[in-house]
Protein backbone atom coordinates (compact mmCIF):
# COMPACT_ATOMS: atom_id res chain seq x y z
CA UNK A 1 0.00 0.00 0.00
CA UNK A 2 1.30 3.34 -0.88
CA UNK A 3 1.56 5.55 2.16
CA UNK A 4 2.39 8.80 0.27
CA UNK A 5 5.31 9.11 3.00
CA UNK A 6 8.88 10.77 2.01
CA UNK A 7 10.76 8.81 4.83
CA UNK A 8 10.22 6.18 7.88
CA UNK A 9 11.40 5.74 11.31
CA UNK A 10 12.59 2.48 12.16
CA UNK A 11 13.88 1.16 15.39
CA UNK A 12 14.98 -1.57 17.97
CA UNK A 13 14.49 -1.75 21.74
CA UNK A 14 16.86 -3.74 23.47
CA UNK A 15 16.81 -4.42 27.63
CA UNK A 16 19.38 -5.48 30.03
CA UNK A 17 18.41 -5.20 33.45
CA UNK A 18 17.17 -1.47 34.64
CA UNK A 19 19.10 -0.19 31.71
CA UNK A 20 17.35 0.38 27.77
CA UNK A 21 19.29 0.94 24.22
CA UNK A 22 16.94 2.45 21.98
CA UNK A 23 18.23 2.79 18.63
CA UNK A 24 16.02 5.17 15.75
CA UNK A 25 16.72 5.81 12.45
CA UNK A 26 15.21 7.80 9.72
CA UNK A 27 15.14 6.64 6.08
CA UNK A 28 14.38 8.34 3.10
CA UNK A 29 12.07 6.05 1.37
CA UNK A 30 12.72 6.74 -2.59
CA UNK A 31 16.37 6.40 -1.97
CA UNK A 32 16.24 4.17 1.04
CA UNK A 33 18.81 6.51 2.26
CA UNK A 34 19.80 6.78 6.15
CA UNK A 35 18.94 10.52 6.77
CA UNK A 36 19.43 10.39 10.86
CA UNK A 37 20.36 7.97 13.70
CA UNK A 38 20.73 8.37 16.92
CA UNK A 39 21.22 5.80 19.87
CA UNK A 40 20.04 6.23 23.84
CA UNK A 41 20.62 4.52 26.51
CA UNK A 42 17.98 5.02 29.26
CA UNK A 43 16.13 4.09 32.71
CA UNK A 44 13.11 1.80 31.48
CA UNK A 45 11.25 3.89 34.49
CA UNK A 46 11.52 7.21 31.67
CA UNK A 47 8.04 7.56 30.07
CA UNK A 48 9.41 8.11 27.03
CA UNK A 49 10.82 4.43 27.07
CA UNK A 50 7.45 2.66 26.63
CA UNK A 51 5.78 5.73 24.24
CA UNK A 52 9.08 4.47 21.76
CA UNK A 53 8.52 0.47 22.68
CA UNK A 54 4.71 0.80 21.77
CA UNK A 55 5.62 2.82 18.87
CA UNK A 56 7.81 -0.12 17.58
CA UNK A 57 5.47 -2.82 18.46
CA UNK A 58 1.96 -1.16 16.85
CA UNK A 59 4.02 -0.79 13.81
CA UNK A 60 4.95 -4.34 13.84
CA UNK A 61 0.79 -5.15 14.47
CA UNK A 62 2.31 -6.67 17.91
CA UNK A 63 -1.01 -4.40 19.30
CA UNK A 64 -1.04 -6.50 22.79
CA UNK A 65 2.44 -5.47 23.52
CA UNK A 66 1.99 -1.62 22.15
CA UNK A 67 -1.12 -1.88 24.41
CA UNK A 68 1.20 -3.19 27.92
CA UNK A 69 3.99 -0.72 26.48
CA UNK A 70 1.73 2.29 26.39
CA UNK A 71 -0.19 1.47 29.59
CA UNK A 72 3.30 1.27 31.74
CA UNK A 73 3.97 4.50 30.57
CA UNK A 74 0.95 6.14 32.07
CA UNK A 75 1.12 4.21 35.07
CA UNK A 76 4.70 5.68 36.10
CA UNK A 77 3.88 9.20 34.63
CA UNK A 78 4.97 11.81 32.52
CA UNK A 79 3.62 12.60 29.31
CA UNK A 80 0.24 11.21 30.37
CA UNK A 81 -1.83 13.13 27.75
CA UNK A 82 -0.02 11.97 24.53
CA UNK A 83 1.07 8.64 26.17
CA UNK A 84 -3.56 7.96 25.85
CA UNK A 85 -3.33 9.21 22.70
CA UNK A 86 -0.91 6.94 21.60
CA UNK A 87 -2.92 3.88 23.21
CA UNK A 88 -6.19 5.16 21.38
CA UNK A 89 -4.16 5.42 17.84
CA UNK A 90 -3.29 1.36 18.86
CA UNK A 91 -7.01 0.48 20.14
CA UNK A 92 -8.23 2.13 16.52
CA UNK A 93 -5.51 0.75 14.80
CA UNK A 94 -6.14 -2.78 16.27
CA UNK A 95 -9.99 -2.77 15.70
CA UNK A 96 -11.11 -2.27 18.95
CA UNK A 97 -13.21 1.20 18.50
CA UNK A 98 -15.12 1.46 21.83
CA UNK A 99 -11.58 1.62 23.53
CA UNK A 100 -10.08 4.17 21.44
CA UNK A 101 -13.51 6.10 21.87
CA UNK A 102 -13.07 5.49 25.35
CA UNK A 103 -9.62 7.53 25.41
CA UNK A 104 -11.25 9.97 23.45
CA UNK A 105 -13.46 10.85 26.58
CA UNK A 106 -10.79 10.64 28.72
CA UNK A 107 -8.79 13.43 26.72
CA UNK A 108 -11.51 15.87 26.52
CA UNK A 109 -11.95 15.14 30.06
CA UNK A 110 -8.56 15.55 30.66
CA UNK A 111 -8.76 18.91 28.70
CA UNK A 112 -11.60 20.34 31.22
CA UNK A 113 -8.79 20.17 34.26
CA UNK A 114 -5.59 21.25 32.20
CA UNK A 115 -4.25 21.84 28.63
CA UNK A 116 -4.64 18.94 26.00
CA UNK A 117 -3.08 19.69 22.56
CA UNK A 118 -5.44 18.71 20.13
CA UNK A 119 -2.79 17.19 18.30
CA UNK A 120 -3.35 14.34 21.01
CA UNK A 121 -7.10 13.60 19.55
CA UNK A 122 -5.70 13.57 15.89
CA UNK A 123 -3.43 10.65 16.70
CA UNK A 124 -6.17 8.52 18.04
CA UNK A 125 -8.51 9.84 15.36
CA UNK A 126 -5.78 8.55 12.80
CA UNK A 127 -5.72 4.97 14.97
CA UNK A 128 -9.80 5.12 13.81
CA UNK A 129 -9.33 6.16 10.48
CA UNK A 130 -11.44 8.64 10.70
CA UNK A 131 -9.69 11.56 8.52
CA UNK A 132 -12.06 14.48 8.76
CA UNK A 133 -12.04 14.75 12.55
CA UNK A 134 -8.64 13.85 12.22
CA UNK A 135 -8.25 16.91 10.21
CA UNK A 136 -10.12 18.96 12.16
CA UNK A 137 -8.31 18.37 15.46
CA UNK A 138 -4.76 19.12 13.22
CA UNK A 139 -6.27 22.38 12.35
CA UNK A 140 -7.00 23.29 15.41
CA UNK A 141 -3.56 22.22 16.80
CA UNK A 142 -1.66 24.46 14.30
CA UNK A 143 -3.77 27.20 15.35
CA UNK A 144 -2.74 26.98 18.97
CA UNK A 145 0.72 26.26 17.47
CA UNK A 146 1.75 22.84 19.19
CA UNK A 147 5.26 22.35 18.85
CA UNK A 148 4.54 18.56 18.35
CA UNK A 149 2.90 19.86 15.52
CA UNK A 150 7.22 19.58 13.62
CA UNK A 151 6.27 15.59 14.00
CA UNK A 152 3.35 15.32 11.59
CA UNK A 153 6.14 14.35 8.82
CA UNK A 154 7.77 11.21 10.17
CA UNK A 155 5.56 9.90 13.18
CA UNK A 156 3.79 6.40 11.86
CA UNK A 157 0.64 8.18 13.87
CA UNK A 158 -0.67 10.40 10.74
CA UNK A 159 -0.12 7.31 8.16
CA UNK A 160 -3.81 7.57 7.46
CA UNK A 161 -4.27 11.26 7.57
CA UNK A 162 -1.09 11.79 5.65
CA UNK A 163 -3.26 10.65 2.53
CA UNK A 164 -5.62 13.69 2.73
CA UNK A 165 -4.77 16.59 0.85
CA UNK A 166 -5.12 18.91 3.80
CA UNK A 167 -2.16 16.91 5.20
CA UNK A 168 0.28 18.19 2.87
CA UNK A 169 -0.76 21.54 3.08
CA UNK A 170 -0.59 22.05 6.80
CA UNK A 171 2.86 20.34 6.24
CA UNK A 172 3.88 23.05 3.63
CA UNK A 173 2.46 25.84 5.83
CA UNK A 174 4.57 24.11 8.99
CA UNK A 175 7.89 24.41 6.13
CA UNK A 176 8.12 20.77 6.75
Amino acid sequence: MELGVQAVVEGTFLRSGEKARISVQLIETSSDTHLWAESYERDPTVTLTYIAMGTAYEQKQMYPDAISAYEKGIEIGGAVALSKAFLGHVYGSAGNRDKAREILHELESMSLRGYVPALDRAIVYDGLKETEAGIQALEESFRDRDTLLIYIKVWPHFDNLRLDPRFAGMQRQLGL
